[in-house]
């Protein structure tokens, strides 16, 4: 949900020379298949010779020939990171929709059998009755089932992915709301302009990172197509995507812990730039949170509540 902002914001930031590397290194594997499909060394030896002494002009174009491809798929790839990942968070087409269904099925009866489990362990825990490794398990758990959305209400829609990633990046979004009553999908854009700039560079910086992780994994099917000329080229992309996809895993971790410490640490610069009435308990600050929610979401007319600001006597937050 939150990827259409991040979308917006990638799009303003500036190309980086790093992100031609993995588009070099596919044509690179492309190119070494080639030759080893049409005559290996001999093949090589034979193009350098066709190319010696010709004019510079011919060499600038077969060297322009080279570099268009790289950068062009460098950025058709680019372009495309954010559907890639949305399909590997599991937003699928309407025809996968029984498959996706399936797959959540799936992961709630391992996730009831998980949360049992650590019911189980926690009372122990309460009791001071836990072994060690259970007290191990028990961590284990926690911090399995933190990287999981919640379902606090059955009629609600569905938080749940199919895949890792998906409820990973999932979880982030629901944090804020099951603690502080704010909607981030809602709140987010608004709250990343009260951000300090240190804050915002280390999320620009987190998500940069999980973007080239989805980039990777395009990259890696896509070198699969090389298995036209090397039976290699199969086992390699397959693994490399594999692996990015894990990696994948792990920036999105880091990036939602700095999503949910965002929303921790300045939320209250939210209220006080809109001069909402601040919280006083945390009772009172989750169903405040969903009233700024909504005001921020469609607006208000009431009269209610009356803003309040350094003026009547609320002092600055800092």
């Amino acid at each position: 949900m939150l990827n259409s902002f991040w979308e917006g914001l990638g799009n303003k930031l500036a190309e980086r020379w790093t992100v031609l590397l993995p588009a070099i290194a596919f044509w690179a594997g492309g190119l070494v298949a080639w030759f080893r499909s049409h005559g290996g060394v001999s093949r090589l030896e034979q193009f350098e010779h066709t190319l010696a002494g010709r004019p510079v002009v011919i060499l600038v174009a077969v060297a322009a020939a080279v570099v268009l491809p790289v950068v062009l798929s460098a950025a058709i790839v680019r372009a495309v990171t954010l559907p890639v990942l949305r399909l590997l968070e599991g937003y699928w087409p309407r025809w996968l929709v029984p498959l996706r269904r399936r797959l959540i099925e799936r992961q709630a009866r391992a996730l009831g059998t998980a949360e049992r489990r650590f019911g189980e362990l926690a009372a122990k825990l309460d009791a001071d009755t836990a072994s060690p490794e259970e007290r191990g398990e028990y961590g284990a758990l926690d911090r399995q089932l933190r990287r999981v959305p919640s379902e606090p209400d059955p009629s609600m829609p569905q938080r749940r992915m199919p895949t890792r990633l998906g409820n990973t990046l999932r979880a982030a979004e629901t944090w804020p709301v099951d603690k502080y009553g704010l909607d981030p999908v809602k709140c987010w854009p608004r709250l990343w302009l009260l951000l300090p700039e240190a804050v915002r560079q280390e999320l620009v910086d987190a998500r940069a990172s999980l973007d080239a992780a989805g980039s990777a994994v395009l990259w890696g099917v896509l070198f699969v197509g090389w298995t036209v000329w090397v039976w290699w080229a199969a086992p390699v992309g397959l693994l490399t995507a594999w692996a990015a996809y894990r990696q994948a895993v792990r920036n999105a971790e880091v990036y939602s812990d700095l999503v949910e410490s965002a929303f921790d640490l300045n939320r209250l610069a939210l209220y006080q730039a809109l001069r909402w009435p601040l919280p006083h308990n945390p009772a009172e600050e989750h169903q405040a949170g969903r009233a700024l929610t909504d005001y921020l979401w469609r607006g208000s007319d009431k009269p209610s509540p009356e803003f309040t600001g350094p003026e009547n006597g609320t002092p600055d937050i800092k």
